[in-house]
């Protein structure tokens, strides 16, 4: 059975469980950028990098995060949606080789069951400032290690990413993400085939560090870090006769979307300013605070760029008591998601003060169907102010992603909705089963 159809089950069952007490209280690390830095990473297998030659535009286009949420549920609308693992991921700016106008390609899968989303990402222009788009392609395999009874595999990638020989005082921002994964069955151990593609994650952070002056030109680093492991129920219920094997090797295919700026006279950049928060994985309403950046007074129009983001998860401070008799090792931080935010919304600049207000909107979510977590998330965050741009405009762009549950999915929730034609259907689920989408930037 599914977690989800847990909690069917416990719907019809009057005081099945009791409430699970509290922990032992054990320090917990909330800071992820410490995390990263005081884990040893595990083995990579096979990893390549490549990057792309650069393509210089005129017309700046910025990509400025995404909001993806898997909007299926069973019997309760928001406690009832049904989460899944990661097994691609994608929102990035690229622009349409045909016609050359900006697109917004969307990404996401759920393995066996059914579901739908309508992915957003947002973008803003200021005419008028030159910048070139890049794309780093990293592939890789990943390799388990057991730390006390806790099976995991953290990923840790470095690239200097090499900016256009002609850039005298170079700056970069992330345009988008687009991450693959897939399962091998011969890459595993014998008799432990493929449960699925997808992992079960409890780190991702991706940051773009200080650019810097080197002998062949200016080099930016790219921080990867990727963490996967199990769930506190190894991937299902343990009491109802269910888990699912964790996989001992996952094949990675990561692109980076970037775009690169020459700062200037005309073209500044503040220091990069990093805003973090923490709260529950089942919190659904959290109310991000407005973010103040500020550079130099007097520059005509300014954008953020977007330099990282990230989320961590960490032990619940205790266990719901839909939980309770099922032994629920919290020690294994991997979930199923239902909800990935990070993007900044509302821009308010004042050019006389040289600041810009914004709200940093970070969330990871999951139903009550998922074992609860403390979930930290971070964004790092730069001003770009230009004396000569144009004024900015804002652009989105909504997607429609659509799977039918595979001939695996239990009974109990099958789905094949996708392809259904009538009018209220199209504008829900897009009317054909796709994993992947782009669609044209519009003005907001």
């Amino acid at each position: 059975m599914k977690p989800y159809g847990l909690l069917i089950l416990l719907s019809t069952i009057n005081q099945m469980c009791v409430a699970m007490s509290a922990p032992t209280p054990v320090p917990v690390n909330t800071d992820i950028k410490h995390e990263i830095a005081t884990t040893e990473p595990t083995p990579l297998i096979d990893f390549s990098i490549t990057q792309q030659a650069w393509q210089m535009r005129s017309d700046l286009l910025l990509w400025q995060g995404f909001d993806h949420e898997w909007l299926r549920y069973i019997v309760a609308p928001k406690d009832g949606r049904i989460p899944h693992r990661i097994s691609s991921l994608a929102n990035y700016l690229s622009y349409s080789a045909i016609d050359g106008k900006p697109l917004m390609t969307f990404a996401q899968n759920t393995g066996v069951d059914g579901n739908y989303m309508h992915p957003g990402g947002r973008a803003v222009s200021l005419p008028g400032v030159t910048h070139a788009q890049g794309v780093v392609s990293m592939s890789w395999q990943d390799q388990l290690v057991d730390q006390d009874a806790v099976p995991q595999a953290r990923n840790q990638l470095l690239y200097d990413i090499q900016l256009p020989a002609s850039f005298q005082n170079g700056q970069l921002a992330l345009q988008g993400l687009d991450l693959d994964l897939e399962c091998v069955d011969t890459d595993q151990p014998d008799g432990e085939p493929c449960n699925s593609d997808g992992m079960w994650p409890y780190l991702l952070a991706l940051q773009i560090g200080d650019c810097a002056l080197r002998q062949q030109g200016y080099i930016c680093p790219l921080k990867v870090n990727i963490y996967r492991g199990w769930t506190p129920n190894q991937g299902g219920v343990p009491g109802l006769g269910e888990t699912k094997p964790l996989n001992q090797q996952l094949r990675y295919q990561l692109n980076i979307h970037v775009a690169a700026f020459d700062a200037d006279e005309s073209l500044l950049f503040s220091p990069v300013h990093s805003v973090q928060q923490s709260a529950d994985l089942l919190a659904y309403d959290i109310q991000p605070n407005r973010l103040e950046l500020v550079g130099q007074p007097g520059m005509n129009q300014a954008i953020p760029l977007l330099k990282g983001f990230g989320w961590m998860l960490t032990r619940p401070d205790s266990v719901g008591a839909q939980w309770a008799g099922f032994n629920s090792d919290i020690r294994q931080r991997g979930r199923y998601l239902a909800k990935l935010q990070f993007e900044m919304t509302d821009l308010e600049y004042q050019p006389e003060k040289g600041e810009m207000a914004l709200t940093p909107a970070m969330q990871v979510w999951a139903p009550e169907t998922v074992v609860d977590s403390r979930v930290h998330t971070f964004m790092d965050v730069q001003l770009l102010q230009s004396r000569q741009g144009s004024d900015r405009q804002s652009y989105s762009a909504d997607g429609r992603l659509c799977l039918n549950s595979k001939d695996e999915a239990p009974f109990y929730s099958l789905w094949r909705n996708c392809n259904r034609q009538t009018p209220a259907a199209l504008e829900k689920f897009g009317g054909r089963e796709r994993a992947r989408d782009s669609v044209a930037v519009a003005i907001e």
